[in-house]
């Protein structure tokens, strides 16, 4: 009967030492999520966090974010454990360059840990609120102020560019390769900076333009000398022309001919000049001076009487010009004595105008 009871006893001794130990030795499914990427491991409950994290080769630095701590156990109802490993960041801010560490946060969180201040015109170069990574290197770019003379207005502007074009393209400042800026566009944008950009506008403009007329002169022998008579009326012509202007800030600088089209030709005036000679006057003269010299007729009887012959008178003699030089005759009329002795003169009129008696 004794030895009854004492088997009882070992078998449930057994049994409760069986329950223990499989209470003891439960098994977890959880998830080790390090920087947000998860792996699945199974764990026992009861172990402790950091020698789970050990089991499955994952390295805890000192600055290393664990969660649950690593002090804790791990409970059946455990389902992760998170680990934010530590990132070295650095921090530039023109020439100063700081390096900080910190497990969790975002860029602005790095920035503030660097002690650098960014002001509200300051740019950084990732979204403040975007997470931080190992290596990451954030940039402050400090704002600079300047001043822009544009169409003859003065303008202050900030930005963060480094070079006197990038800042104008960053504050939206119009221009292209023909405008003219001052300084250069690649010169280095300091602060204060006095920048004159001029608008520079190239295009052809065609203008109708007026062709003036020349005057002509021709000659008249049929006309007097020193008259004139206009033969024709002059008109002016016509002509396209292109031309190639260039505008600097609404001003014309330059212009170049690029091309002409004759559309109406010019009609020239024509003058005509009298080269006729009037010599009436001295004719006149001449012939009434003949005149008075000729003896007045005597009309004898019927009878044969003698003659009585009046004096000859020779009119007055012209010598001409020993030299023609640079003239030639033009007319030479020929006028005889009223005395019927076969004498008398010639009227020679020159191309320069001049008269001059002959004797013949």
């Amino acid at each position: 009967m004794n030895s009854k009871k004492t088997f009882g006893l070992i078998v449930l001794v057994l049994l409760l030492t069986l329950m223990l130990c499989s209470c003891s030795s439960k098994q977890v499914n959880l998830s080790i999520d390090v920087d947000s990427s998860g792996t699945s491991v199974s764990a026992i409950a009861g172990d402790s966090v950091s020698k789970v994290l050990a089991d499955n080769q994952v390295e805890i630095g000192e600055n290393d974010i664990v969660d649950p701590a690593l002090e804790e156990t791990i409970g059946e109802n455990s389902a992760s454990i998170s680990v934010k490993k530590s990132k070295t960041v650095t921090v530039v801010c023109g020439k100063d360059k700081k390096t900080v560490e910190l497990a969790d946060g975002t860029v602005k969180d790095a920035v503030e840990k660097s002690g650098f201040k960014v002001g509200k015109a300051d740019k950084l170069n990732f979204d403040e609120t975007e997470a931080v990574k190992d290596g990451m290197e954030i940039e402050i770019k400090k704002a600079v102020t300047f001043y822009v003379t544009q169409n003859g207005k003065k303008t202050k502007y900030t930005a963060t560019a480094t070079s006197v074009g990038k800042a104008l393209s960053e504050c939206k400042i119009k221009f292209d390769d023909d405008d003219i800026v001052e300084p250069s566009a690649d010169t280095k944008l300091k602060s204060k900076m006095e920048i004159v950009v001029k608008t520079v506008e190239v295009k052809e403009e065609t203008k109708t333009v007026t062709i003036p007329f020349s005057t002509e002169k021709q000659y008249s022998s049929s006309m007097n000398s020193g008259t004139t008579t206009v033969s024709r009326n002059g008109s002016n012509g016509q002509k396209q022309v292109t031309y190639k202007n260039t505008y600097v800030d609404g001003k014309l600088t330059d212009s170049d001919t690029v091309s002409e089209k004759v559309v109406k030709n010019p009609v020239n005036k024509i003058v005509v000049y009298g080269t006729k000679t009037t010599t009436t006057k001295a004719t006149t003269q001449r012939t009434t001076a003949a005149r008075k010299t000729t003896a007045p007729k005597t009309t004898a009887p019927k009878t044969t009487v003698p003659k009585t012959t009046a004096p000859k008178t020779t009119a007055p003699k012209t010598t001409a010009p020993k030299t023609t030089k640079g003239k030639t005759i033009v007319s030479k009329e020929r006028v005889e004595d009223c005395d019927g002795s076969g004498h008398g003169y010639y009227i020679i009129t020159y191309s320069d105008g001049s008269v001059v008696y002959q004797d013949f």
